[in-house]
Order: C-alpha cells, then sequence, then structure tokens
C-alpha cells in the first residue's frame, strides 16, 4: 500500500504497524509499532503541545476513549479511571503532535478504528478535520468490504452520486437473499463460517489426529525445527493488561505459554457462563415479539463505532418504552462471548455477574438460548433489532421490519428504522404491528453502491489475497479523490 502510494505521487511520511504486521525487519521506510503507541511506551517522548482548547475538544470523547481503553483490562480491575483519563490525554497529545509535525492530511486505516492508539488517533483527525478513511467491519453480503469515513455515516464514501451505479445490487441482493431463504452456508458471515470451519477441523477424532501427527514426525523429520518449542516462551502480541502496574510496565508483559494458560483458564469459565445463561432461557414466545440480536461485546463493532448506542441497557431500556407491554421482547446473546476464538471479546471480565438478571428484570423482556437458531428468531418476529449488526440485513431478506441503533451500509433502505426519538420509533412499532407483515416490494428496494470504494474477498475477513490486495490500493486511491466531493457529513464523527 505505501509503495503503491508513493509511485502514484502521494507522500507516506508515515506508518504504523500493528501486531499482526510481518517482520519488521522487511518493512522499509518510517514507522511506529501500535503497540508501543497503545501500551504508552513511547508517548512521553514528544513535548506536550495540547492548549487549553485542545484538552477540551478531547475532553468531547474521553469518556467514549475510557470505554475502548478499558476492553484490555483482562479482570476489569487493572485500569483506575484516572489512569485510563490520563493515558487517552497522552495519547491524544502524542498523535496531534505527530500529525501537526508530519504535516499529515489524509490517513487511511487498514481496519476501523477501535483500540486506544487507532482511535485517538481518529479522534485528534475528526476533531481537527483532517480526512480518514478505513476499512469497515461488516461485509455487503457476505462478499464485500468497504471503505468509510465516519462511524456516524458509514456509507457515505460507499453511495455511488450517479444515477446508475456500477455495482449490480439487484443481482448481488437476489442471490444474498436465496441463500438466505435456503440457509445456506453462504448465508453466514465469512467471519462465522472461517470459526465453523476452524471447528469441523478441531472435531476429528483424536485417535486421527494422533496419527497424523505421528506420519507428520517421521516423514517430516528433516524438516522439523527445535525453535518451535521455543515460541512459547516468546513474548505474547497481545494488548491485555493483567496487573495494575503501568500499561507499559514489564508486569504486563507476558509470554504465548501464559496467554496459552489464560485461553485454557477462560475456555473453563466460559463454558460455565455459557452454563449458567441457559438455565435463565425460555422457549421463543408462541405469539408475536421483538426479537433483539445482541452484539459481541466488547468489541469494536460496538464499541466504540456505536457511539451513545455501545451500552446495551440503554438499547434495552429504549426498545422497551416504545414497544406495547404485552409485546415481549426477546434477546438472544451473542455466542462469541461465550467463545475463546476472539479473546478481545470474550476474555475480558466484561459482563457482571447479574448482568443477565438485570436485563430480565426489564418488564416482559426474555432470553433464548445461543443454540437457537437466529433465521428462525427473525423469520417468527414481528420486528427484528440490533445495533448495527448482520441481523439488520438478514431480517429485510426475509421482508421483516428492522429497528438498528447504529450506523451501516444499509442505512438507506426502506423498512430498517435509525433511532432518532422514542416517539418516532413507537410510530414505526405500532405501524409495523398493525401490519403484521411486509407491503414492500424488497426487489424495487436499490442502493446505488460505488463498486470503486468496495473489495471483493473469499478468505478470511482480515486477509487479503493477491486480487483483493490490488483491488484494496485501488479503492483507497478512490476515496482519496471521492472524499473531496462529500458534503459536510463527512466530518460527523
Amino acid at each position: 500500500m505505501k509503495t503503491a502510494l508513493e509511485d502514484s505521487g502521494y507522500s507516506v511520511p508515515l506508518s504504523v504497524l500493528t501486531h499482526t504486521s510481518p517482520n519488521t525487519e522487511n518493512f522499509i521506510g518510517r514507522y511506529f509499532k501500535d503497540q508501543d503507541i497503545a501500551f504508552g511506551t513511547i508517548t512521553n517522548e514528544v513535548p506536550w503541545i495540547l492548549s487549553k482548547s485542545d484538552l477540551e475538544l478531547a475532553a468531547k470523547f474521553e469518556g467514549l476513549a475510557i470505554g475502548v481503553i478499558a476492553r484490555y483490562d483482562l479482570n476489569q480491575s487493572n485500569f483506575s479511571a484516572e489512569e485510563m483519563s490520563s493515558h487517552y490525554f497522552e495519547l491524544f497529545n502524542f498523535w496531534l503532535y505527530q500529525v501537526k509535525k508530519r504535516k499529515i492530511d489524509f490517513c487511511i486505516h487498514h481496519y476501523l478504528p477501535h483500540e486506544p492508539s487507532s482511535f485517538t488517533l481518529y479522534v485528534v483527525l475528526k476533531t481537527f478535520k483532517i480526512p480518514t478513511i478505513f476499512i469497515d467491519v461488516p461485509h455487503i453480503f457476505n462478499k464485500y468490504r468497504y471503505l468509510a469515513c465516519s462511524f456516524q455515516q458509514r456509507g457515505l464514501l460507499l453511495y455511488s452520486n450517479q444515477i446508475k451505479s456500477n455495482f449490480d445490487y439487484e443481482k448481488e441482493f437476489k442471490n444474498y437473499k436465496t441463500h438466505i431463504l435456503s440457509r445456506s452456508i453462504f448465508a453466514v458471515p465469512q467471519s462465522v463460517r472461517y470459526r465453523q470451519q476452524k471447528k469441523e477441523c478441531s472435531q476429528i477424532p483424536t485417535w486421527l489426529k494422533s496419527l497424523s501427527l505421528l506420519s507428520s514426525l517421521l516423514f517430516n523429520f528433516k524438516n522439523f525445527n527445535i525453535k518451535r518449542f521455543f515460541q512459547l516462551k516468546s513474548r505474547s502480541l497481545h494488548y491485555f493488561k493483567i496487573s495494575r502496574f503501568s500499561w507499559s510496565s514489564s508486569k504486563n508483559k507476558f509470554s504465548n505459554l501464559y496467554f496459552n494458560f489464560i485461553t485454557k483458564k477462560k475456555s473453563l469459565e466460559l463454558a460455565l457462563s455459557r452454563k449458567k445463561y441457559e438455565a435463565k432461557c425460555s422457549p421463543p414466545p408462541k405469539g408475536r415479539y421483538i426479537f433483539f440480536a445482541m452484539s459481541g461485546q466488547p468489541e469494536g463493532s460496538s464499541l466504540p463505532i456505536a457511539l451513545s448506542f455501545r451500552e446495551i441497557f440503554a438499547v434495552i431500556h429504549t426498545l422497551r418504552a416504545a414497544i406495547p407491554e404485552n409485546i415481549p421482547l426477546v434477546l438472544k446473546e451473542n455466542p462469541g462471548i461465550f467463545d475463546t476464538y476472539n479473546p478481545y471479546l470474550s476474555f475480558p471480565n466484561y459482563r457482571a455477574p447479574d448482568f443477565y438478571d438485570r436485563l430480565l428484570s426489564i418488564p416482559n423482556v426474555l432470553l433464548v438460548s445461543t443454540s437457537t437458531d437466529s433465521l428462525d428468531l427473525i423469520q417468527n418476529s414481528t420486528i427484528t433489532s440490533t445495533i448495527n449488526g448482520t441481523a439488520a440485513i438478514e431480517a429485510y431478506s426475509l421482508g421483516k421490519p428492522v429497528i438498528i441503533f447504529g450506523s451501516n451500509w444499509y442505512d438507506g433502505l426502506d423498512m430498517i428504522h435509525k433511532f432518532e426519538s422514542i416517539e418516532n420509533l413507537k410510530v414505526f412499532v405500532n405501524d409495523s404491528l398493525k401490519k403484521n407483515s411486509s407491503n414492500i416490494d424488497l426487489e424495487t428496494q436499490i442502493l446505488p453502491l460505488d463498486r470503486r470504494i468496495m473489495i471483493k474477498f473469499d478468505t478470511h475477513q482480515l486477509e487479503f489475497d493477491k486480487y483483493s490486495r490490488t483491488e484494496l490500493i485501488s479503492a483507497c486511491k478512490e476515496a482519496i479523490l471521492k472524499f473531496e466531493t462529500l458534503d459536510f457529513l463527512k466530518w460527523e464523527f
């Protein structure tokens, strides 16, 4: 990406490598390591430049930043509020200094800004109206990534201003709808399919695994590398804070061996947590109900990108206030909460022990098992709701009215109501309950999506093959040019 942009005449004065980047010895050019910034290891190396007005601007997002930083506290007890606050202002000062010193006037994020360093950089850029784009999380029809420039207006770069879009939305929607109706594997998001495939591989009988390992040792002994045994002693490249010492302290540096130990320990804890959750669940109601698909938390798709509606209780109380008392509100927990596949989602003790009891104390709220088919819940519901997840477009494909609280690429579709006020939400709910079914011809609802801003992919959501890398570079170049033509909404946070 850096080389391609420079070959096109752009100057790239600074790059930041994440812990998933390749060996830095092979990386040519000026760069920081993201962990060095996020931990605060190098932030005190720059002079303090924040003025009173800068501090006041930064403080507007202090609460959101604290939530982002707290995601990496493994036990939710290793960061004090004071420490998280001061850490955020140090990061803000660091990034404002870098932006000014290097005269940066455009920023490209590989992934939506959702961890302490990249999020604070995003705050700086938005605060001082410096263009920024990022590869967004959701995948259009499970096939396309896309570029966004705002948490509140995620489809802004994506929507085409041409009368005829260069993306065949109608064809892609029909294919997606077919997959949904037939319960095809292609109806499942790529990231979930990837996990399922890994799970299926892990279900190979133990005797077969042993036989495979034995043959591997016998026939590939000449390729055996003893260094693999010592990788467990190496430093783990995870962001977790595991003690009350400062994040940059050696007390918070742990090995792959320790991380493996945590994983095993957490797998047992999560199994117990799932069992406790399932004990509180009820069968789905037979009559009318409103289904709410819970987001994985703490996860970047809701924290920070859902902004004020990252807080689940605020969302559920809002929904309950707009729904008639006799209509049940059915909640299904995100299964990823109880799985170790994403340690940043399930490892922190983010849910309080009485979290589900508090949810059930809200009038006419029910929990259903994580094993209940979500598409069945959607199809049997009167209305489906989510913060900003894939359940919305799945429900839309099945002709169901939808309520969302955050932004996503599908914001512009009819029947998808984006929350603005309880009064408007009550009107939408009452109208939907009266209709009891959709009278909108879904085939006529076409979003003019700009194919130039999209990147097709066939592998895991974070990986890029040769073809998708070429598309990504092209999309970024188009986005740089397109950003200048957008209206004032591009500056919305």
